[in-house]
């Protein structure tokens, strides 16, 4: 637009008020392609299709257009793996964020096209086994069930601590565990479970 104006003049300015395009999707366009040089647009797919993607660092971008490409991603596809893989990239500040992108990615199965597998996604992806994503996934869905008590549960603020929890099948022991730990003295403790008969035996034990 810039270039064009310079070059072209009042031209140019007539000629954009013809495409009857407001200033504002006019300079998200100029946005868009400024992102992404003319080599590297992949001309197969739209410019929705660039438009989601143009935020992320060039090297993630160019990833999920090429896989776009390639599976045939819906633009709302590619939109919705771009926002979960950026969850799933910050983890480590929120494992329930992470449990929840994973477990969408998994039940959407926006990980198909180069993976036939959610284990074979995770290891190319992230580098690790299925098994430490249905961790996350297990341990985000607990948490999202004690933060639904009418009781008012402070959530876990670890995957440690949910993990631990999920030794327990029903999700009332499960909130009685945590209830227990919660108990003045344990603020700031996991739960560790014991296996024995009966209703389990739970020992708080600092992280």
């Amino acid at each position: 637009m810039l270039y064009g104006e310079q070059r072209f003049g009042e031209q140019y300015s007539q000629a954009l008020e013809a495409t009857g395009l407001s200033e504002e999707t006019l300079k998200a366009c100029q946005w868009v392609a400024s992102r992404f040089p003319k080599v590297s647009r992949l001309t197969s797919l739209s410019f929705s299709h660039h438009q989601e993607v143009a935020a992320l660092t060039p090297r993630i971008a160019n990833e999920l257009l090429r896989r776009a490409e390639s599976d045939g991603l819906s633009t709302r596809e590619v939109r919705v793996l771009a926002r979960l893989e950026a969850m799933v990239e910050r983890f480590r500040g929120s494992f329930v964020a992470a449990g929840q992108a994973l477990r969408a990615i998994r039940d959407q199965k926006l990980y198909r096209g180069p993976f036939v597998t959610f284990e074979e996604y995770c290891r190319a992806r992230w580098g690790f086994v299925r098994r430490q994503a249905d961790r996350l996934i297990e341990a985000a869905e607990i948490t999202e069930a004690l933060g639904l008590r009418p009781i008012g549960l402070k959530p876990p603020s670890a995957e440690s601590q949910a993990r631990e929890l999920a030794r327990l099948d029903d999700p009332d022991d499960q909130a009685a565990a945590w209830t227990a730990a919660l108990a003045p003295g344990g603020e700031h403790a996991a739960i560790k479970i014991c296996g024995c008969t009966g209703f389990p035996l739970y020992k708080p034990w600092c992280i």
